[in-house]
């Protein structure tokens, strides 16, 4: 009996160094602020050749199609989400 748990704990060891070296060997990435929403998730909209627009509630990077949008003077400007719309009007008023 003794043996097994001797067994147990040093497999409980190497994998702890190994998860070890593997965070340490791993890249480093910079801080992610939350993972991204709406329709220019990611680089997609760019492999696609669409424009991107910068949300300016939440600042995540959006496409004209299909995003929410609201006329500020003489521009255009497009949300991530109607929640991040429904701020920006909220803030305006």
């Amino acid at each position: 009996m003794m043996g097994l748990v001797r067994i147990l704990f040093l497999v409980m060891i190497v994998m702890a160094v190994l998860a070890l070296v593997r965070g340490i060997a791993a890249p480093s990435r910079p801080p992610s602020r939350g993972r991204p929403r709406g329709p220019g998730r990611g680089n997609r909209a760019t492999r696609q050749g669409g424009k991107l627009f910068r949300d300016p509630v939440c600042g995540t990077y959006v496409t004209a199609e299909g995003s929410p949008a609201a006329a500020r003077g003489r521009e255009t400007v497009y949300f991530c989400s109607d929640e991040c719309l429904s701020k920006f009007r909220d803030s305006t008023d």
